[in-house]
């Protein structure tokens, strides 16, 4: 009757162990699959992180010169206030040479060139350049429509004819 026992206890172990040995890699084969899942979701979510990073980079980047520019601005903001201006009545000019025309009163933005002879109207003069209020085309008067600064060594006051 002993014996019997023994043979029933192993064949039962035996038939367990197998259930067993089969829930196990089923567990194991589970586990496999959530981790290549959080694998793929956490290498999306990195990729998606390192997007944002460049468009983030590229937007600070964009911030710090928009700074620089605005710093410049008021740098000439500054300077231009330590400039006198002098107004005075409307008068005409032409110029002697060549000349650069100018944005401000103060910054080197050359925003076009003039040729020898070019007349124009100002009121407005500081230390080193004049301010060109109206020009002439064809003998035509035009308001300037953007501020345009030449250098006052450049030009001569047209005289009236007699």
């Amino acid at each position: 009757m002993r014996y019997f026992l023994s043979v029933v206890v192993l064949f039962c172990l035996f038939l367990i162990t197998p259930i067993d040995a089969s829930e196990e890699i089923k567990r194991i084969d589970s586990m496999v699959n959530d981790i290549v899942e959080l694998r793929h979701t956490y290498e999306k979510k990195l990729s998606e992180e390192q997007e944002k990073n460049l468009l983030l980079q590229k937007e600070k980047d964009a911030l710090e010169n928009k700074i620089s520019s605005l710093e410049n601005q008021i740098k000439n903001l500054k300077n231009s206030k330590k400039t006198s201006y002098q107004h005075f009545k409307a008068a005409a000019f032409f110029l002697r040479e060549n000349a650069d025309i100018y944005a401000s009163a103060l910054g080197d933005k050359v925003i076009a060139q003039w040729e020898k002879g070019r007349s124009f109207t100002s009121t407005v003069k500081s230390d080193k350049r004049i301010k060109i209020t109206g020009y002439f085309v064809n003998k035509v008067w035009r308001k300037a429509e953007k501020d345009m600064w030449i250098e006052l060594n450049k030009i001569d006051k047209k005289r009236l004819k007699d």
